[in-house]
């Protein structure tokens, strides 16, 4: 397997559990978001999707 397609399979797999993260820990059951958990999930969440994206471009 090469390094970009390593890249693609924890990119794709880390877009997805931060996802998931974000909803179970950033949202309150009203919809509002807390602050600092929002930014931690949500810059995970972009970092990883980067990383996907990147990688299927260099696979």
């Amino acid at each position: 397997m090469s390094l970009w397609s390593a890249a693609v399979v924890i990119g794709f797999l880390g877009w997805i559990a931060c996802g998931f993260g974000f909803i179970r820990r950033a949202l309150t059951p009203e919809l509002s978001f807390i602050g600092a958990k929002a930014a931690f999930w949500g810059g995970w969440l972009l970092f990883f999707w980067l990383l996907w994206i990147v990688g299927l471009t260099q696979a």
